[in-house]
């Protein structure tokens, strides 16, 4: 199924996340998928979802097709500190690299309001922020304490509001659950 689906989408990452959840890995390899499934704590994340259009395709056209070797390097370094704070719940060690070069600060731009979003995120207790994807969504990731994420949340729609953007926010935990594909 993740191999049919990954043709179709035409890459496996937002499939492989649907199938499996949790927090996968994934590549293509020749004509097939490799992937696997980590366990992650039980985090969780506020979503703040601006009414604003933005296709996957636009956004991915805003990458550079070539990148310096400091910001390659930038983002392999911290690749394994992300997974390794997903992993344990280190919200600490998550706010200190999830950092990006290679897309983030392209996506930005086609997003009015995503850098105060991020800024507003953070002051309001985020541990992390990152664009959700290609965006235009931005998940924040959050202490378990309610009022905190109700906190960042009104913070990141009033950011994206002060943009002139209509959003709204959700409460989020991480799901562990993929998609029940059985034919049953």
């Amino acid at each position: 199924i993740l191999r049919l689906a990954a043709a179709i989408e035409g890459h496996p990452d937002n499939v492989a996340s649907a199938l499996l959840g949790g927090l996968t890995l994934v590549i293509s390899v020749g004509q097939g998928v490799i992937a696997r499934n980590l366990p992650v704590a039980p985090l969780m994340v506020v979503l703040a979802v601006p009414a604003i259009h933005l296709p996957t395709s636009t956004s991915r056209a805003a990458l550079p097709r070539e990148v310096p070797l400091s910001d390659a390097v930038f983002n392999i370094g911290r690749n394994a500190f992300v997974i390794e704070a997903l992993r344990t719940g280190d919200l600490n060690l998550l706010g200190k690299v999830m950092d990006d070069r290679l897309h983030q600060p392209f996506r930005l731009r086609l997003i009015p309001g995503a850098e105060m979003v991020f800024n507003a995120a953070k002051q309001a207790g985020a541990a992390a922020v990152a664009l959700s994807g290609s965006g235009p969504s931005v998940v924040a990731f959050t202490p378990p304490e309610a009022s905190i994420q109700q906190r960042i949340g009104d913070a990141m729609v009033s950011a994206f509001e002060k943009a002139g953007v209509k959003a709204r926010s959700m409460v989020l935990s991480l799901s562990m659950q993929g998609c029940n594909c059985s034919s049953e």
